[in-house]
């Protein structure tokens, strides 16, 4: 077992980490299949407002990769067909028929991994609209069922802001762990690693996991992220693609295969300091976030509600739902008004990374962070900032300037198709510029995909 130390980083101080308490919640009054947050992809809509569905049946496809489709987890009528910008798909809304909600929603035979061929596996995944939780890199977006992976990573920890923690998630789950991941394993030419926190507690079945190397690591975020254990562990070369996936779920992808049902529970870590009871819940899949929020969150109305951490979450509203591979949701403060003398204050009770304020001194004390950026937007300041929170060795300043000058190759000689959004985001959380690191990375992607692929 390999140990891997991060020197470098930062664990923000911020208040409401969920408690380890698990609560049931009743069954939501809509449902709704949210693609707002999938990066990259375009959509195919496969139903009409209206419209009756039964359980499991396919509501959209990807354009890109139409054998990637996407089934409803109940069985209704399709309220309302959301979309955003562009006309881009956001969600698809479902009026549930409560008469009609079966606990296993079965849509194929079992498979046994162990015996079955590669091609049989990625057919069933293809099919069960579970493709979408696997991930590639570069690029950050759903894996290309046509490539050839030179290595897959499965994510067991995580060290982001009041993220959900894997040994929660995954309790009582060795076995969906175990065929989960040694189905990924076929699928991929390369070698399997398993990544892990020193300091979390143990996850059963991890040690045991077959044809798997099992890498440790230690230190602040973003030890965590996808892209720096990726460095870590075995850096792709240029024209190499990598998958990688969570280990809640690998467990999912393992729960579909060995019954032929569809997982139709999630467990989300409600989490933030405007939650008055941050714990995990257990919902219907696609369940309508008042089902969680309701009764949970503090009597400000001011508030943001996050799908994930807050360094590299999307924002969502009251009306939303829950995102297909959410276990994260976060509420902060919106931060709507300003300090009396803000910068003359001592400030106690306000958090700096650069150490400004005397709460420094208070290195424990949790605090309650809003959303105000405390400064303007301003040229880049090359002061090493970033430096300091980056573990691992690029330039990023140059890779910035390379991308806003549009010399894609040179960024991706500077270290572009190593990066994604949630590896670099806090770089954006200490920048003293302000500078919008996670947006213009994504830009760069997108004109990489553009120009190359």
């Amino acid at each position: 077992m390999s140990v891997h130390i991060i020197r470098k980083g930062l664990d923000i101080p911020l208040a409401g980490e969920a408690r380890p308490e698990m609560e049931t919640l009743s069954p939501p009054s809509t449902y709704a299949l949210r693609t707002a947050d999938i990066i990259g992809h375009k959509f195919k809509v496969m139903v009409e407002e209206g419209e009756s569905v039964k359980p499991g049946q396919p509501l959209c496809r990807l354009r890109q990769f139409p054998d990637v489709i996407f089934r409803t987890p109940n069985s209704g009528t399709i309220r309302d067909i959301r979309r955003g910008d562009r006309r881009a798909l956001h969600e698809i809304v479902i009026d549930p028929d409560i008469h009609n909600q079966p606990d296993d929603l079965r849509i194929a035979d079992p498979v046994d991994p162990e015996t079955a061929e590669p091609d049989v596996l990625r057919t069933h995944l293809l099919q069960s609209g579970l493709w979408s939780l696997i991930i590639q890199r570069p690029l950050s977006k759903i894996a290309n069922p046509e490539a050839k992976p030179v290595a897959l990573f499965i994510n067991a920890m995580a060290t982001a802001p009041l993220a959900a923690q894997s040994h929660i998630l995954l309790k009582d789950r060795e076995q969906d762990l175990a065929v989960g991941v040694s189905a990924l394993s076929k699928l991929c030419s390369g070698t399997t690693y398993c990544s892990v926190h020193r300091d979390s507690p143990s996850i059963p079945g991890v040690d045991t996991l077959s044809n798997t190397e099992i890498h440790t690591f230690a230190g602040p975020h973003p030890a965590g992220s996808p892209g720096i254990q990726i460095r870590q562990i075995q850096p792709l070369k240029q024209g190499e693609t990598a998958w990688y996936v969570t280990a809640v779920d690998a467990a999912e992808i393992g729960y579909f295969l060995r019954t032929g049902c569809l997982p139709h529970m999630r467990i989300i870590a409600l989490a933030g300091p405007e939650v008055s009871k941050p714990a995990y819940y257990q919902v219907r899949s696609g369940a309508a976030l008042d089902t969680i929020l309701d009764s949970r969150l503090s009597d400000n109305n001011e508030i943001r509600i996050i799908n994930g951490d807050v360094l590299a979450g999307s924002k969502m509203n009251r009306t939303d739902h829950i995102a297909p591979a959410q276990s994260t949701l976060t509420v902060v403060p919106e931060g709507v008004t300003r300090d009396f003398m803000g910068w003359g204050m001592p400030g106690f009770k306000r958090y700096s990374a650069l150490r400004t304020f005397a709460s420094s001194l208070l290195p424990r004390r949790k605090h309650a962070l809003d959303t105000r950026l405390h400064g303007g937007f301003r040229p880049i300041i090359s002061i090493g900032q970033w430096e300091k929170v980056l573990p691992i060795d690029i330039h990023l300043t140059y890779l910035i300037r390379a991308i806003q000058a549009g010399d894609i190759q040179e960024a991706i000689e500077l270290g572009l198709l190593e990066l994604s959004e949630e590896d670099i985001a806090l770089c954006a959380f200490i920048d003293p510029s302000k500078t919008d690191v996670c947006g213009i990375i994504r830009n760069g992607l997108d004109l990489y995909e553009t120009e190359y692929l």
